[in-house]
C-alpha cells in the first residue's frame, strides 16, 4: 500500500510540474497555446525532441514552435508525455446518415491531419457515454506520436482505438478515422492500420458503404489488407 501511495505522489508531483511550469527549461508552442515543460521528461519518451534539446535554434533558444500541428492534439501529446496517458475529450458527434453518399475528398477535409504525412490506457468508457469522434481523435494522436517518434504513446492509443471501434465501427467516424490513419502513417507501420482492417473483416457489410468503398478504392493497402486478414482467417 505504502509503494502505491509513494508511486501515486510521485506522478501528481510530475503532472503538476507542467500546470506549474516550475523548474521548466524548455518550452513548446503550438497556434495559442504555450507548455512550459522540462527536458528531462519530455526528452526520455521523444527521440524528436531530445535531438531538438541539442541542436540548432531550438536548442540555442530552449524552445520550438510546431507550426503544421493541431493544438488540440499537441495538448494530448503533451499530457501523455507527462501523465502516461491521454484524456478523451467530449467532442461533438456528427450528425450523418451512414447512407448519405458523401465524397471522400469531404471526409478528408474535416478528418485529415494537418502537417502531412509525415501502456496502458485508462478504463474505456461505457458504451452509452461513447463519442464516436474520438477515432478521429485518436487516429491523429497516433499520427503526431509517429512524427515525433513517442512510442509509448502509439501503444497506448493503439489500446484506445480498438476498444472504440469495437462500438462505433458502423458511425461514419469511422471511415473518416481510416483516412487519416492511411494518410498519416507510412505502409510499414500497421499499428491502427489492422485494427481498420480486422474491424472491417469482422463487419462485411461495411463493404456496402460508399465511403468505405471509396477507401478500398483510394488506398490499395487497406483493400490488399483485408485480402490478406481473410486469406489467414480461412487460410487460404
Amino acid at each position: 500500500m505504502a509503494r502505491e501511495e509513494n508511486m501515486m505522489e510521485f506522478m501528481i508531483t510530475i503532472q503538476g510540474l507542467l500546470s506549474s511550469g516550475e523548474y521548466s527549461d524548455f518550452t513548446i508552442t503550438c497556434g495559442d497555446d504555450t507548455y512550459a515543460v522540462h527536458k528531462a521528461i519530455i526528452c526520455p519518451r521523444s527521440d524528436f525532441f531530445a535531438k531538438a534539446v541539442k541542436f540548432g535554434k531550438e536548442a540555442e533558444e530552449n524552445k520550438i514552435v510546431l507550426v503544421e500541428d493541431e493544438p488540440e492534439i499537441v495538448k494530448l501529446m503533451i499530457q501523455y508525455l507527462y501523465e502516461l496517458d491521454y484524456d478523451e475529450p467530449k467532442l461533438p458527434t456528427l450528425d450523418i446518415s451512414s447512407d448519405d453518399d458523401l465524397e471522400l475528398t469531404a471526409f478528408k477535409e474535416l478528418a485529415i491531419i494537418k502537417g502531412g504525412k509525415h501502456k496502458a490506457a485508462k478504463p474505456a468508457a461505457p458504451a452509452t457515454d461513447r463519442n464516436p469522434m474520438m477515432l478521429i481523435t485518436h487516429a491523429k494522436v497516433y499520427a503526431i506520436a509517429d512524427k515525433y517518434n513517442i512510442l509509448g504513446l502509439k501503444e497506448v492509443v493503439i489500446d484506445k482505438f480498438e476498444e472504440e471501434c469495437k462500438y462505433s465501427w458502423d458511425d461514419p467516424a469511422f471511415p473518416m478515422a481510416i483516412g487519416v490513419i492511411f494518410e498519416s502513417t507510412p505502409n510499414i507501420d500497421k499499428g491502427l492500420r489492422d485494427i481498420a482492417v480486422a474491424t472491417i473483416s469482422n463487419h462485411m457489410e461495411l463493404l456496402h458503404k460508399p465511403e468505405i468503398e471509396a477507401l478500398m478504392i483510394e488506398y490499395n493497402g487497406l483493400a490488399f489488407g483485408l485480402l490478406r486478414w481473410k486469406a489467414l482467417q480461412y487460410q487460404w
